[in-house]
């Protein structure tokens, strides 16, 4: 093979001292691996050349002497000389691997980073039974951390370890990677110090001194496209090559089965069972096998690949790469060919994964009616929980949960707060905050109580430092605050003094057993239409102002949207002029609580309100820009309304309609978020559907994580008993009159 691809060199590459016995061997390799001649003239051979003087320079004159960390080397040096040929170093490697050539690099001494890696990696290995693809980040995360801090210039760094460390680690590794990945990279870490413990390399119990970040589950959206531009995408991509061809099959059979990348690579020609029609998909992620059937459309574009595009022999993958070396495709491999031809499709397509035709699958599958179900047994999901994820795209079953206009039509948040603490405490106020804030958190609240904390300190000459007297006399001035409050604000200084007990044990630590106790939720007020509908009338007498022009309008919108799609307070003061969609009819509620974002469908007729009210913007010369707060007034350029200004205005039109609790009170803004609730109940009982299948609907309708949190805000009132027991005398009256005895019979 050497003397076909070079005639007239081919003698020299056989006379090399070093490689000259492998070479004839590892120009046939090259040619099953599917690289051009080109390839090998310009850019291997020559390195090769170039491997064999570097390496005999450094004394290794045999190739059985060979191993991975010399070609590292030899690697880094055709970097800096040869950069064009540098790959030709990891060929060599992988073809010496293959056949076995390749010393193990148990003999090349290791530094004191790579030793203790070494020994971590097999305790990841044989005791916890990780798997390789898990135990790589493992690694990598301890080399950084051994590295923080220090470890090659001497292990006794590590006995000294303590609190501080960890926090500013913390800090430094949070920069630049989300929340998501900072609680990967925390597991990690403590991981390794619970290891490091085993033999006192560092404390015991260092591990629970080092806080995670929260992550919340559906905090994001599903990653999703409409089903027409999944048409289009696959359409744009052109199988006149056989990379298209590949590609076109690839994403058709995510897009046809829903599949995730890992399974699409990880498909074999035995996995096609074409006389029984079954695909059979072997899922990494939950390690389980699914059967799904082959249908006709799949088999043919399957069919088609197989025919039109040459596969290399030894390799039982139904994907494989295009280039040398060949072998089968990997994930990332996917995600490559889904951003080319994405970007070559013209489509409006932001993902930059496949993914996203995943969610659009399961998407279409729920616009279809397809039961919840059918839908994770087709995913492969283990619980109804991963499924329902995908409710909160499915707009129009949304739509339906949002209540109707039933009457006649008659926070852009500021810069965050600078925090400076002047007590005796201030450095260590702020070094929990920046750990906190590091950590993902937003702390504004905790922020504020620590300064009220942090000011008390300075103004009392007797508390310079946090004792027990105090803070029970810093608790005496927020006696203006409810119980529940107050049981909060103690609670956030109790974890901070927990935090400074980490680093100072004898400080002092609030006994939580001494905090207002727990008391019974506020019972909601549920309105009634025609209460709603005297608000909405009253919305018109609210008199106009220089700031606001517009104030009935705008209150007449707060109450629609309040009593339509039960959003929280929060929420309808954050929505801005962008996050309504004018053409689909949603409303995009972004990092709400638990940082959670979601669509808010809205009924028809509700957004016959909101377009009426952004013309009058218009008209008045009020700003109509997407960052523009919804809820907002003219004052200082455009800003949101504050929740005081907001009660403030709903309070005068309750006063108004004279509409006020059992106990003589107004009602307050959440009961609004109550009263949705239990009315979207009451109307699914007047239609007499199923109450039960439209529950997962509701609950995503109103960011909950799941059913259990929607439970909080149904409540067995009337007229809602009355229907709730009619539906049962429906359906199981005669049951009940047949078990009850005739009068007069004796008993």
């Amino acid at each position: 093979m050497l003397t076909t691809l070079f005639p007239k060199s081919a003698q020299r590459y056989l006379s090399l001292p070093l490689f000259g016995a492998v070479m004839e061997d590892f120009a046939g390799w090259l040619v099953e691996q599917n690289y051009t001649r080109i390839s090998c003239c310009c850019h291997l051979f020559p390195a090769v050349v170039l491997m064999d003087r570097h390496l005999r320079h450094r004394g290794i004159d045999d190739i059985h002497d060979l191993n991975s960390l010399a070609l590292q080397c030899c690697w880094r040096a055709l970097q800096r000389s040869a950069p064009s040929g540098a790959s030709a170093a990891h060929v060599m490697e992988r073809f010496l691997q293959i056949r076995g050539l390749l010393q193990s690099n148990d003999a090349t001494p290791l530094d004191s980073t790579n030793f203790q890696l070494a020994a971590y990696a097999d305790y990841l290995q044989e005791v916890r039974g990780l798997a390789p693809s898990t135990i790589h980040p493992h690694l990598r995360t301890a080399r950084k951390f051994l590295s923080y801090v220090g470890f090659d210039r001497s292990r006794k760094l590590l006995a000294r370890l303590n609190a501080g460390d960890l926090e500013r680690f913390v800090r430094v590794a949070s920069s630049g990677i989300s929340r998501a990945t900072l609680q990967h990279t925390v597991a990690q870490v403590r991981c390794l110090l619970r290891f490091l413990a085993i033999d006192g390399t560092v404390p015991a119990g260092l591990e629970s001194q080092i806080d995670t970040p929260r992550v919340y589950r559906l905090e994001k959206l599903p990653r999703s496209l409409d089903w027409e531009t999944v048409r289009s995408f696959l359409g744009s991509i052109q199988r006149t090559d056989p990379k298209g061809q590949r590609d076109y099959a690839m994403f058709f059979l995510i897009a046809a089965y829903g599949l995730r990348s890992s399974e699409v690579v990880g498909l074999t020609l035995d996995n096609i069972c074409w006389r029984s029609g079954r695909i059979q998909i072997s899922q990494t992620k939950t390690r389980s096998a699914l059967e799904l059937p082959l249908t006709d459309e799949v088999a043919g574009v399957l069919i088609t690949y197989l025919r039109k595009v040459p596969r290399a022999s030894g390799h039982r993958q139904l994907f494989l790469r295009m280039y040398a070396p060949s072998g089968p495709l990997k994930p990332t491999g996917v995600t490559e060919a889904f951003q080319f031809w994405a970007k070559r499709s013209g489509l409006s397509i932001p993902f930059h994964g496949a993914h996203c035709l995943r969610h659009s699958y399961a998407v279409n599958l729920l616009r279809q009616g397809t039961p919840l179900k059918t839908i994770g047994d087709l995913l492969g999901h283990r619980s109804a929980e991963s499924t329902s994820v995908y409710l909160r795209l499915a707009t129009e079953d949304l739509r339906g949960v949002g209540t109707h206009r039933s009457w006649k039509r008659s926070e852009s948040r500021g810069a965050a707060m600078t925090i400076i603490f002047s007590s005796a405490l201030s450095s260590v106020f702020e070094r929990y905050l920046s750990l906190k804030q590091a950590l993902g958190r937003r702390y504004a609240v905790e922020g504020q109580v620590l300064l009220s904390l942090d000011q008390f300190l300075v103004k009392n000459a007797a508390g310079r430092y946090l004792t027990a007297k105090t803070f029970h006399a810093w608790c005496r001035t927020q006696e203006h605050i409810t119980s529940g409050v107050l049981r909060n604000q103690m609670r956030i200084v109790r974890n901070f003094c927990l935090y400074r007990r980490r680093t100072e044990p004898e400080c002092f630590v609030p006994d939580i057993m001494l905090f207002p106790k727990l008391h019974q939720p506020v019972h909601p007020y549920i309105f009634t239409e025609a209460e709603i509908q005297q608000l909405i009338e009253l919305s018109s007498r609210l008199g106009r102002t220089p700031q606001s022009p517009l104030r009935p309008e705008l209150f007449r919108l707060v109450v629609v949207l309040l009593f339509t799609t039960g959003l929280r307070r929060g929420e309808l003061l954050r929505l801005t002029v962008g996050d309504y969609d004018q053409r689909q009819g949603t409303l995009l509620i972004r990092s709400t609580k638990f940082h959670k974002s979601r669509l808010l469908p809205l009924a028809k007729d509700v957004c016959k309100e909101v377009e009426p009210y952004f013309n009058l913007r218009r008209q008045h010369r009020l700003s109509v820009e997407a960052d523009t707060p919804l809820v907002g007034s003219n004052h200082g350029g455009g800003c949101s309304y504050s929740p005081p200004s907001l009660r403030w205005g709903l309070e005068r039109l309750l006063k108004w309609a004279k509409i006020r609790t059992p106990r003589g009170r107004l009602p307050r803004t959440h009961d609004a978020r109550h009263s949705f609730a239990v009315n979207a109940l009451l109307r699914w009982y007047r239609l007499g559907v199923d109450v039960q299948s439209k529950l997962p609907f509701l609950a995503a309708y109103m960011g909950h994580v799941s059913v259990l949190s929607t439970y909080h805000y149904l409540h067995f009132v009337e007229p809602l008993a009355s229907q709730a027991s009619d539906r049962f005398a429906k359906g199981y009256g005669s049951l009940v009159n047949h078990l009850v005895p005739p009068k007069g019979a004796m008993r």
